[in-house]
């Protein structure tokens, strides 16, 4: 076999173009295989450290056991680690939470933040039994505030209710009475204990305090506490964590599993989650085999129809098939010996300064875009069995590439070989040319080339068409994200506060007064939204036409949906200056007129669309408003109309605005209109919306926040323009791993089309030889070179383009479910367009110009002699 290697390392010297393009497919698919697989697992232990660092390294955790039942389960062969809290007792505590009445007490070993999260926000951890940590959210859900500092004395016991001691995640027993909820349980085996605060820990995770439970999970240390336990353990082999729970069930009879840390090591509670996890990796896997495979088998193909006389020459003296087969693998091997290193270090690489360049996108995007130090950082996680994996398939990727042209040498007799009967071969019709070649005879010859050798021509074409689709289709989808980035929050407030109005309107303007004054407030709008009002009537013939076909299967045509809402006075009168109406007009106390967002969102022949409400010569127009004012004890309602005056239709929604569809009036004209009563229906059924513009969205953000838990208010403060950020930052990781993506197998696309263009066009320079031994110059050889590129990059593009479009159009259907909500419409993208044809004529020129210099440095005679390259 010696002589054989060493005749296919001779050729493959000979052949250094080939050869070097081949290395570089080979290079590619390792680089991109490498990057997807050391990516995705990179990724899955960087949200394996975020999910420890947000929850905790246990396993699970197993409730209500005894000290022995404890010791006796962290003694297990199977438990890695383990930490015990043990329950010191249950206080009540001044909670305005009915349902979460209690402090949770319990002593906490030093291996606890080993195995649970315990971001301490303020203080520090106890170090005693009188010291204790408590948690943050018993100020933000049950309204007491503590310090550090503060002396806690606490009657602390156990739970009991109908005579039981409930587990410990069990929610409140209670009963529905004339006085509201009342709590059925009593604390029993009480005693009085006296701590310290020292500090205030974010709260813990669900496992360990349940949602459902009716305390808040207070710590302390060193205190052995009244004999029922919580255990918290890792275990060795987390992917049989539910048989072994099986075999051990008298430590689990109350149990919770870490069920999304254990979903990141491949214990999976969802099917779907997991096949959508392996269905991505495989598809893009399979891209990249396909794309390699199609690259190296042109290339071994094209080296052993180079070979075929050799080869038949090499049968005729005595080598077998196997031999000539292994000839053509031992070429593959040699080539993949070379690029699969090569391609294992650009990978590992370009994916490891990827990630790091990336860090603050993906932690801005976990974080929510709030800008809150988190100290995990995504970062290249090198793993052999990953590293292996990548290696594999890339080798099998170059084998099955050289599988065929192995079998096609070794299948031909060596007379065929010699006399390469199968390489040539043409028909009639092969030779004909179309009507738009005319006369010119570079054309016509350019258009027989491209029909005798189908194949390959047809190969070079499809290599291009891939690429333009793969591009065109990879623009839209970002295009189509960065849009939905801009519009998903439809407001363009930076900061918004929503909560329940208080029962007075000057009640509310002093609130608003309090909260425009914080740092950075650039502009603010105030709106109370009544959500009792469900439906208007008004006379069928101001509807609009569209909105009337809309309506006409419903039984009241003369209906409409929307919402009824009061703005603060100045934004109402900012409203109508920027509508030309007048202010004196508008907002008269005595004959208020409101104002109308004349659209209304519909599903038309089942598409979502955006329709006018009411006719634009109608106004003003007469709207009666049906609310529910009272619900009676057996379940009926109270109904109340006010007829209201519409006095314009505004196109534009107010800039703080999410409904598509509302009715505004002045804040000041509430009593006129809702009448005495209107601050208890306004209390019980309006919601409040504060909406700021904000120079600094975070401070304006943390302040809103301290100054409602000062006041002992409820509200729920909405960072919008950190949710933006996030989700630009979500949308640069996609944008750059889906660009770098198809930009590599692009690159293994283009380098596929050189390759067979350029091979292609130069293993014919005998026959450009004999076509200027007979009369044809330079300028018209070269002409039907340019002739026969063109008409690769002009086919490639037919195809391709109008492909792209519908794959465009597909990507649209997916990603924008909803258009008419978000008002965006479909759209090419031009910008990708553009770069995909100027690409495709760059990669036809440069090879058409690197094709010509090669056959322009040749001998006529020579060429006419030489029978390879």
């Amino acid at each position: 076999m010696g002589i054989f290697h060493k005749l296919s390392r001779k050729m493959m010297r000979a052949n250094r173009v080939r050869t070097i393009v081949t290395i570089i497919g080979i290079v590619l698919s390792m680089t991109m295989l490498t990057a997807v697989i050391e990516g995705a697992w990179s990724g899955i232990n960087y949200l394996k450290e975020m999910e420890i660092y947000q929850t905790g390294a246990y396993t699970c955790i197993a409730h209500d056991l005894t000290e022995a039942e404890a010791k006796k389960l962290t003694s297990l062969d199977e438990v890695r680690a383990s930490s015990l809290l043990r329950e010191v007792g249950w206080a009540r505590i001044q909670s305005k939470n009915e349902y979460k009445p209690y402090l949770r007490i319990a002593s906490a070993d030093s291996e606890i933040t080993d195995l649970m999260a315990v971001h301490i926000s303020k203080g520090r951890m106890p170090r005693n039994a009188s010291e204790i940590l408590i948690p943050d959210h018993l100020a933000a859900s049950g309204s007491v505030k503590l310090h550090v500092g503060d002396t806690l004395r606490l009657k602390t016991g156990q739970r009991e209710a109908d005579g039981r001691i409930p587990e410990t995640n069990a929610e409140l027993k209670t009963e529905e009475n004339t006085a509201g909820v009342k709590s059925r349980e009593t604390l029993v085996h009480a005693s009085v204990h006296t701590y310290r605060v020292v500090g205030f820990y974010a709260r813990p995770s669900r496992d360990l305090e349940d949602l459902s439970c009716p305390g808040y999970t207070a710590l302390t240390v060193k205190d052995p506490g009244n004999g029922r336990v919580t255990a918290l353990i890792t275990v060795k082999h987390p992917q049989n964590i539910k048989a072994w729970m099986k075999q051990n069930p008298e430590f689990f009879q109350q149990a919770s599993v870490h069920q999304d840390l254990l979903r990141l090591y491949g214990v999976f509670g969802n099917d779907s989650w997991r096949l959508m996890l392996y269905g991505l990796a495989a598809a893009l896997i399979l891209l990249i085999v396909f794309g390699s495979v199609s690259l190296i088998y042109n290339s071994f193909s094209i080296s052993v129809s180079e070979r075929t006389r050799k080869y038949g020459m090499l049968r005729s003296i005595g080598a077998t098939r196997r031999q000539i087969r292994a000839s053509v693998f031992y070429e593959a091997l040699l080539s993949a010996g070379i690029g699969i290193p090569l391609g294992l270090v650009t990978g590992c690489a370009g994916i490891g300064i990827t990630l790091y360049l990336l860090q603050d996108n993906f932690s801005g995007f976990i974080s929510g875009g709030t800008g809150a130090a988190v100290p995990v950082k995504i970062h290249l996680v090198l793993s052999a069995g990953a590293l292996l994996l990548a290696a594999a398939i890339c080798l099998l990727t170059v084998l099955l590439s050289a599988m065929v042209p192995a079998r096609r040498a070794v299948m031909l007799s060596p007379i065929e070989a010699i006399r390469q009967t199968r390489d040539i071969r043409l028909r009639p019709r092969d030779v004909k040319t179309g009507k738009l070649s005319g006369r010119n005879f570079s054309l016509r010859m350019a258009g027989k080339n491209y029909r005798r050798n189908r194949r390959r021509s047809r190969t070079t074409v499809f290599a291009l068409f891939v690429s333009v689709v793969l591009f065109i289709t990879a623009s839209s989808f970002s295009a189509y994200l960065l849009r939905i980035t801009e519009v998903q929050t439809v407001s363009g407030a930076d900061v918004a506060v929503i909560y329940q109005p208080k029962s007075s309107v000057s009640a509310e303007q002093a609130r608003w007064k309090k909260y425009r004054g914080i740092t950075g407030v650039k502009e603010a709008a105030a709106e109370i939204g009544m959500n009792n009002v469900d439906r208007f009537y008004t006379d069928r013939n101001n509807l609009s036409e569209d909105y009337q076909k809309f309506n006409q299967d419903f039984s009241e045509e003369s209906t409409f949906s929307g919402n009824l809402s009061f703005l603060d006075d100045d934004t109402f009168r900012k409203l109508l200056e920027e509508n030309h109406l007048s202010v004196q007009e508008y907002m008269n106390v005595r004959a208020p007129k409101g104002l109308l967002v004349n659209q209304v969102f519909a599903a038309v022949d089942g598409k979502d669309r955006l329709l006018p409400l009411m006719k634009t010569d109608a106004f003003p127009v007469k709207v009666t408003a049906e609310r529910v004012t009272e619900y009676k004890k057996d379940g009926s309602e109270v109904r109340k109309k006010t007829e209201l005056t519409v006095g314009a239709a505004i196109g534009k929604k107010p800039w703080f605005e999410q409904n598509a569809s509302a009715i505004y009036y002045p804040v000041s004209a509430m009593d006129s209109l809702l009448g005495k009563d209107g601050g208890k229906e306004m209390h019980e059924a309006g919601m409040s919306l504060l909406a700021f513009r904000s120079s600094d969205h975070g401070q304006t953000a943390e302040e809103l926040k301290k100054l409602i838990s000062d006041a002992d208010e409820q509200g729920n403060v909405q960072d919008i323009a950190a949710e933006q950020e996030s989700n630009r930052m979500l949308i640069t990781v996609v944008n750059v791993f889906a660009y770098g993506f198809i930009i590599l197998i692009s690159l293994i696309a283009v380098t596929n089309v050189f390759h067979i263009m350029s091979t292609g066009i130069i293993l014919r320079k005998r026959e450009f030889a004999m076509l200027r031994s007979v009369g044809m110059s330079r300028k018209g050889l070269v002409r039907m070179l340019r002739a026969e590129c063109a008409g690769y990059g002009i086919r490639a593009l037919a195809w391709g383009l109008p492909v792209s479009v519908v794959c465009s159009y597909l990507i649209y259907r997916v990603v924008v479910t909803n258009h008419a909500l978000t008002g965006i419409t479909f759209f090419i993208p031009l910008h990708g367009i553009l770069i995909a044809v100027l690409a495709v004529f760059a990669v036809v020129f440069i090879t058409m110009r690197y094709a010509e210099r090669k056959i322009s440095r040749e001998n006529l005679i020579d060429a006419l002699k030489n029978e390879t390259i």
